[in-house]
């Protein structure tokens, strides 16, 4: 049973590169975690994604929720974010599901 991901498309311009690659971070993880958090735990995706369950009982600089009881790590640089997104993309058997289009203008 292939996991559906919402189709979601973002055009990516160089201005403002950060707050899109964020929003679309938080997004996708908030998807996946919905739909199934027993991926997370059960593989090394929370790991990877420094999954927590309380903002103040981990280390990480800049938690982010990703649903009422779980946080990730946000303080990572456009490209970490990509590869995290590609990563759960790949362990979800989801990566045909995420067109991100790249345009200067």
């Amino acid at each position: 049973d292939k996991l559906r991901l919402i189709r979601l498309v973002y055009q990516v311009y160089l201005y403002g590169f950060f707050s899109i690659a964020q929003s679309l971070y938080l997004d996708v993880f908030k998807h996946l975690f919905e739909q199934k958090p027993e991926i997370f735990f059960n593989t090394d995706l929370a790991e990877r994604v420094e999954l927590i369950k309380q903002p103040n009982e981990s280390k990480l600089r800049t938690p982010k929720s990703i649903s009422s009881n779980y946080f990730i790590e946000t303080n990572l640089n456009s490209s970490g974010k990509f590869d995290r997104i590609k990563y759960a993309l790949e362990v979800f058997d989801a990566e045909d599901e995420l067109n991100i289009k790249y345009a200067a203008d």
